[in-house]
């Protein structure tokens, strides 16, 4: 399992088990590579909705333009709980528009044979 960079960063400040768990695993959360930031580019460019105007004001990070991006290029299914909707700008939905499998968070673990 990887991550991007910037799922990093939007948990930065939370003081919760999500962040901690994060923090002890830097190593899964990879910088953006080169066509990572060009699909990023292109993502946004189509898909202006994703950046939410508080967080242009705050300057807080956006990742899901960029766990999208990393999922194409890396050629990897996307783990996301948003559910598609008809002219939404959600992740399965920008999945759906370029070509990227994705799942919830239940089928992966039942695809990884994970038990609790």
């Amino acid at each position: 399992m990887i991550s991007s960079h910037e799922v990093l960063r939007e948990l930065q400040g939370q003081n919760d088990l999500v962040h901690k768990w994060a923090i002890e695993h830097k190593e899964a959360f990879i910088k953006p590579n080169e066509a990572e930031l060009d699909l990023v580019r292109k993502i946004l460019k189509d898909h202006k909705e994703l950046i939410k105007n508080r967080n242009l004001l705050e300057g807080r990070p956006v990742a899901d333009p960029f766990v999208i991006a990393q999922s194409k290029i890396a050629e990897r299914v996307l783990v996301t709980n948003e559910i598609s909707k008809v002219n939404a700008h959600s992740i399965p939905n920008i999945c759906e528009e370029y070509g990227i499998g994705y799942m919830n968070l239940e089928s992966f673990m039942k695809s990884e044979k994970w038990a609790f």
